[in-house]
């Protein structure tokens, strides 16, 4: 199975960063999905009928830095070629933005808004999208709508 290609995303300033892999199919995802579900202790890491996923790496089950991530990563986006429409990648770019928001807030998440916090996770949540897709776009990917067929074809998630 060839290597997927891969790409980050990160604020600049910023330590913490974001994982992007883009798989040529929905069953190379997945099995990477698995091994990298048992490698950080993420006990859902979708189904075989998922078609984009995002897996945490939080720190605390985190406790080793190997050749491929460190504990700046809050977290990994698997896509695949089958499947690369705008829905999927923002559905996964929130739980992104939560994750982030997770990181840096030491896990206190209260969205009542007085302070800017769910506006300052809207803005994190619009930034990973549109450097996703920018990396998408330069790496020659086709990014498109959903269609009748691709709603029969893929389960959503409940």
């Amino acid at each position: 199975m060839p290597n997927p290609d891969q790409f980050y995303i990160t604020k600049d300033g910023y330590k913490d960063y974001l994982t992007v892999r883009v798989y040529k199919t929905q069953k190379a995802m997945y099995e990477a999905s698995e091994k990298l579900g048992a490698l950080y202790k993420n006990e859902s890491n979708g189904d075989k009928d998922s078609t984009a996923w995002f897996i945490t790496t939080p720190v605390n089950k985190c406790k080793f830095t190997n050749s491929e991530f460190t504990a700046d990563m809050y977290g990994i986006i698997l896509l695949n070629e089958e499947y690369l429409l705008y829905d999927l990648i923002a559905h996964e770019c929130l739980h992104a933005a939560l994750a982030h928001e997770r990181l840096i807030n030491r896990y206190m998440l209260d969205y009542y808004n007085e302070h800017g916090e769910e506006e300052r996770l809207a803005w994190h949540m619009q930034y990973i999208f549109a450097n996703i897709l920018d990396a998408l776009k330069e790496y020659g990917y086709k990014v498109r709508q959903t269609t009748k067929k691709d709603a029969k074809n893929a389960r959503e998630a409940v």
